[in-house]
């Protein structure tokens, strides 16, 4: 896979000795998580700190995504943390992607949680992928009316909802037994 090819690369820079930087590690960081290669890119993390050079929040972003694809949604919010507490600003990507391993791992309210620190920091705008986390979320843990209202936000917010945000927005208030509702989703796709 990609992930076995950036780590064969990474080795033949050591080996030529050509010192690696922080974008070459967060390139096979997220090659390894991408393939869901988490503890690859736990060991690339390690080395990174370990070295003279810094993680960056695109290294600790990469680091949440490899945790999302490995359903480790602890983990995920292990490094949003260790990224503050390393003085770097989350960004919507960093919100999203801890938002999305939450919802991987079935934790509703810590998604709409991750989902609401992204909204209340002024900087940065939610975009649909962190709605989406949220909703999703919501679904998983059979919160149908969090997930019509995170849906109703979607619109609010001007943005263009997509089959993810209604796929999980309609099944869950199917779940629920909330027929009206899953009919006034079905309409708005049609608005």
């Amino acid at each position: 896979g990609q992930w076995q090819q950036a780590m064969c690369l990474l080795d033949t820079m050591c080996t030529n000795e050509i010192v690696p930087n922080v974008i070459t590690y967060n390139a096979v960081i997220s090659a390894c998580g991408r393939s869901e290669q988490l503890q690859h890119a736990l060991d690339l993390l390690v080395t990174v700190q370990r070295s003279d050079l810094v993680p960056d929040i695109i290294t600790y972003n990469a680091c949440i995504v490899a945790c999302r694809a490995s359903e480790q949604w602890r983990q995920a919010l292990v490094f949003c943390e260790q990224a503050q507490t390393n003085y770097l600003v989350p960004s919507v990507i960093t919100w999203s992607a801890a938002g999305n391993a939450c919802a991987m791992g079935q934790q509703w309210f810590c998604a709409l949680t991750l989902h609401h620190c992204n909204i209340r920091n002024r900087d940065l705008a939610p975009n649909l992928i962190s709605y989406n986390a949220a909703i999703t979320a919501c679904a998983g843990g059979g919160q149908w009316q969090q997930a019509v209202g995170l849906t109703e936000m979607v619109r609010i917010q001007d943005l263009v909802p997509d089959v993810i945000t209604f796929n999980a927005a309609i099944g869950v208030c199917e779940m629920g037994a909330q027929w009206l509702h899953a009919l006034g989703l079905v309409g708005a796709l049609f608005n």
